[in-house]
């Protein structure tokens, strides 16, 4: 009885294919590499949102210690505790510098992401991502970020792809070259 399950005796691709100048070994294949410019132009959106988070809780640093001394006041007459205001804007400034960071953090990796360049900083831009933690309406796009970011970046045409750039090769020459293996199967 034959097993139709059994795989044959050549699994994959063996010869080296030569494409535009680009030699892709062995099993190769196109990847994730489509996905790297959406990834950064996501990062870059998720980056300017962050960045307007920061700069709203900047604001509302500005004007919360006096909002809730007029809270107090009004609902019980007693003064509000004297460093409650200061308390309460310098934390509400450290988490816009956190904000801040994350944004500016996302936007960089995103340019870097489109470029294909600095592939372990567009990582550790995907993770300063987490930060948004004390934000809560950012953090599970952060998450969602990360996560995809990962599955795209550790990707072995992606690593792949870097490599070339690091070589001098141009975007557009590494796309084409990854579009036309996908011929190749």
């Amino acid at each position: 009885m034959n097993n139709p399950y059994q795989p044959t005796a050549e699994v994959g691709r063996s010869e080296t294919i030569v494409i535009r100048g680009i030699a892709f070994e062995g099993d190769l294949r196109r990847g994730r590499v489509g996905q790297i410019q959406v990834l950064g132009v996501l990062m870059i959106i998720h980056g300017v949102l962050d960045i307007l988070a920061s700069v709203a809780m900047g604001g509302y640093a500005l004007f919360m210690p006096q909002m809730m001394s007029q809270a107090f006041a009004a609902n019980n007459g007693n003064p509000m505790p004297p460093d409650a205001g200061t308390t309460i804007m310098f934390t509400m400034f450290g988490l816009a510098f956190v904000y801040l960071l994350a944004g500016v953090a996302n936007l960089v990796g995103g340019i870097w992401a489109i470029q294909f360049r600095r592939r372990p900083w567009i990582i550790a831009a995907l993770v300063c991502g987490l930060l948004m933690l004390l934000s809560c309406y950012c953090f599970p796009t952060s998450l969602i970020l990360l996560v995809y970011g990962l599955y795209v970046m550790l990707g072995p045409s992606v690593v792949y792809a870097f490599e070339l750039r690091k070589q001098g090769r141009s975007v557009k020459e590494i796309q084409e070259a990854f579009w036309e293996l996908a011929a190749y199967g």
